[in-house]
């Protein structure tokens, strides 16, 4: 598997047999990191395949990563991938919700339930 990571406790994966990309998140993202985030997303939709996003564990998440993440949302859209978040906390889908970005994050009644 093709693998970065970086300072900020991020860590991408591909998956050569179904092309699908998988990036982990740490538990504290800042705005730093969110052009940490935004470099590993653009690598990973060069790449066919779809985006997995997984925020297990993550405590802290600036509005600037939020940004990067509906602007990959979006991205996947347009080209007909799938886009997918997961390990959300209550607290950020609440802050998500709020916010109006659910349907933009393509945050699913299964990806919620990952946080209960």
């Amino acid at each position: 598997m093709d693998q970065t990571e970086s300072e900020t406790s991020l860590f991408a994966r591909r998956d050569p047999a179904t092309h699908e990309w998988s990036v982990t998140l740490g538990e504290s993202l800042d705005v730093f990191a969110a052009g940490h985030l935004a470099a590993a997303l653009k690598l990973a939709l060069r790449e066919p395949g779809g985006l997995r996003v997984d925020l297990n564990g993550n405590t802290r998440t600036h509005a600037a990563v939020v940004q990067v993440l509906v602007a990959a949302a979006r991205a996947c859209a347009t080209t007909g991938r799938s886009f997918a978040l997961g390990g959300l906390s209550l607290e950020l889908i609440s802050t998500l919700e709020l916010a109006g970005l659910t349907d933009s994050l393509a945050v699913a009644a299964v990806e919620k339930a990952e946080s209960l």
